[in-house]
């Protein structure tokens, strides 16, 4: 804390969140404007004192006594972003992340056998009808995957819009993404948003154009995201022409289509395509698809896709990633109609708006030291009761010609066990910080480009810790490369009895997890952490976070065989306004 008087300021910002308090000789409630942000300072009419802070939000306490002391708290931010989190802050440390993360690397050991031996439980499809407010969630995910240009994790995005005054704040925060990387992501957000304002009072020739100019923006800052689904799709159509060899009927006619969209997209690139090139080579890709699924192809892929899957797990793979990957590539041009329709919807979104990137945090050192750990060790200390405790690790020993242990000691000590905050939970914790937020429509709602993980499950899931403000549905998979959020000094014992409710929260469950699956040898999860909507048309079902981990917004891969026990045709696949947005530890293009 800094103190200082009508004498000449002084101040300190201790990191990114600083404590100022004033002291004025007769101070009295005139003598200070309450502020909610500032871009000059803050200004107290007593004095025309001028605190030069870029970003910060006051708030004015007057302690009546002798001396009367007025105090004014002041969250400091740098000008690039908002509410960052820095040394200043507390996380958790010691024997805290040991309890943490030693049950953790168990769980996720446990995962990879479940996933493995194909005991993968197939998780809980819901198809709900679309409401008003669903469409915004689905509005926030569409955001959100435009933003998540770059496969395998780091530039996964979560996005909220907050109702002030005079303005929209659309808020967004990304896994690992930093400085200019950040600022272009932010600027690509602010002018997307900005080329949908007033789409629906353009004439249909402007609006074809600006369609057009829309999309070309997008396939532009998804590049490398598209370069990789362009190698992918010529893998996957590699791999599943050698189960098309030597065929007859069906089977040697989807062979055939195959060879010839190979020859189709063997020259397309995005990676060097000049800026009016983009929409040229994306509907030529297009045309290519289109050609190649008829309805017989349709038909044969998703049989052996989805029979293949749900028979022995990962036989047929390569046709179950090439409906995959199909499915994203023609996903962009329907997202494009998702923002049309938003701004026909919520026009005033895209007038009056500011757009607030918030900076991603370090990934720290690996939690456990690099220590190697036994599964016996852990879960010597995870009981307490010698009862349990033999039971578990009769458990465990029934799973060493699996190499458990071996799987617990690569995960602790493995180079890239370096833990970072997720972006639903920077969105979360940011707006945790602020006072009076207004959500727009009261919405309270935090949208993502992919499901939330395990762990961000367990953290929104804490009873009554959040103001009730839900995010996009968990995908059930568990990744150990996550961070409990820093708390700032500015919340005091609040702040630090709301982190030790929610670890306390977040532990038990783990624990309760990690048991069950080692008991019952199988867990939930997908193999892509998104919401596929590959071929089929389905309805956009939209459930908070706070239910079971195994809801989300749309089927996937892995949840098909209910989809197709109820009919769903495949006609879709070209006239389908429904998509796909993540992969793996990936986002994207969601198009519920």
């Amino acid at each position: 804390m800094c103190i200082f008087t009508t004498r000449p300021t002084l101040a300190a910002a201790n990191g990114r969140y600083s404590k100022i308090a004033e002291v004025f000789r007769k101070p009295s409630l005139k003598n200070i404007r309450k502020v909610g942000t500032l871009n000059g300072g803050l200004m107290h009419e007593a004095t025309r004192d001028i605190t030069t802070l870029p970003h910060c939000a006051a708030q004015a306490d007057v302690i009546f006594g002798s001396p009367t002391r007025v105090n004014c708290y002041l969250n400091f931010f740098p000008s690039s972003s908002l509410a960052p989190l820095s040394a200043s802050n507390h996380g958790i440390e010691g024997k805290q992340k040991r309890r943490l993360y030693e049950p953790l690397v168990l769980y996720k050991a446990l995962n990879e056998i479940t996933h493995e031996q194909g005991a993968l439980k197939q998780t809980e499809v819901l198809n709900n009808p679309v409401t008003e407010e669903q469409k915004y969630h689905r509005f926030l995910h569409s955001l959100a995957s435009v933003c998540d240009r770059v496969k395998r994790g780091k530039t996964v995005t979560s996005v909220a819009i907050l109702d002030g005054e005079e303005k929209f704040t659309y808020v967004f925060a990304c896994n690992q993404v930093f400085d200019g990387d950040l600022d272009d992501t932010r600027d690509f957000l602010t002018t997307l948003i900005t080329r949908l304002s007033g789409f629906h009072s353009l004439t249909v020739a402007e609006q074809q154009s600006v369609r057009d100019e829309i999309l070309e923006m997008i396939l532009a800052f998804n590049t490398p995201r598209i370069g990789c689904y362009l190698d992918a799709l010529r893998e996957n159509i590699v791999e599943c022409l050698l189960h098309c060899q030597q065929a007859v009927g069906q089977k040697a006619e989807v062979g055939k289509g195959l060879g010839v969209l190979s020859g189709a997209i063997a020259q397309t690139t995005f990676s060097e395509t000049e800026d009016d090139q983009y929409l040229s080579h994306f509907n030529s890709l297009l045309q290519a698809l289109k050609s190649f699924l008829t309805p017989r192809t349709t038909n044969y892929i998703q049989s052996n896709a989805t029979e293949g899957r749900f028979r022995d797990g990962r036989s047929f793979e390569c046709w179950s990633e090439l409906r995959h990957t199909i499915s994203r590539l023609k996903g962009y041009e329907k997202i494009v109609q998702h923002f049309i329709n938003s701004e026909k919807a919520w026009p005033e979104l895209f007038q009056e708006f500011i757009v607030v990137p918030i900076e991603s945090t370090k990934p720290e050192s690996n939690p456990l030291g690099r220590k190697s750990e036994s599964a016996e060790a852990i879960i010597g200390r995870m009981c307490s009761d010698p009862a349990s405790k033999e039971r578990y690790l009769k458990h465990a020993g029934s799973l060493e010609w699996v190499h458990l242990d071996d799987r617990v000691k690569n995960q602790c000590t493995r180079p890239s066990f370096k833990p970072y905050v997720h972006s639903e939970i920077l969105v979360l914790e940011w707006i945790m910080a602020q006072s009076n937020v207004v959500f727009f429509h009261d919405w309270r709602y935090i949208g993502s480009s992919k499901g939330a993980c395990q762990l961000c499950r367990y953290y929104f899931d804490a009873t009554g810790q959040h103001g009730n403000i839900k995010t996009r549905p968990s995908h059930g998979n568990l990744y150990v490369n996550w961070r409990f959020p820093d708390i700032p000094e500015l919340e005091g014992s609040l702040g630090r009895t709301r982190r030790q409710t929610i670890l306390n929260s977040m532990m038990t469950k783990i624990r309760e997890d990690a048991f069950r699956t080692l008991v019952e040898k199988s867990s939930k999860g997908k193999r892509h952490d998104s919401s596929t909507q590959p071929l089929t048309e389905v309805l956009y079902a939209s459930t908070d976070v706070r239910t079971d981990g195994g809801t989300r917004d749309l089927p996937d891969i892995d949840e098909l065989g209910e989809s197709f026990a109820k009919g769903l045709s495949l006609k879709s696949v070209v006239n389908s306004v429904a998509g796909s947005d993540t992969d793996d530890e990936d986002g994207g293009i969601l198009l519920g």
